[in-house]
């Protein structure tokens, strides 16, 4: 983590960081955690999506 710290990397820091705290806290609960990560979907959900209604019906007419 220092040397990324150094090297102004400070993405690279947290990611080391976060790696090494989530690995102390598996093995406290004795649990191991998988190098792959769970595929998402491709696009997330929008927090707007249920206003979809809104803004169909609510636009203003062309001019």
């Amino acid at each position: 983590m220092v040397p990324d710290l150094r090297a102004n990397d400070f993405d690279g820091a947290v990611t080391v960081a976060v790696d090494e705290l989530s690995q102390v806290i598996a093995t406290d609960a004795k649990v191991t955690l998988d190098e792959d990560p769970i595929p998402m979907n491709s696009k997330p959900p929008s927090f707007l999506s249920g206003l979809d209604w809104f803004r169909k019906d609510h636009r203003e007419p062309d001019r």
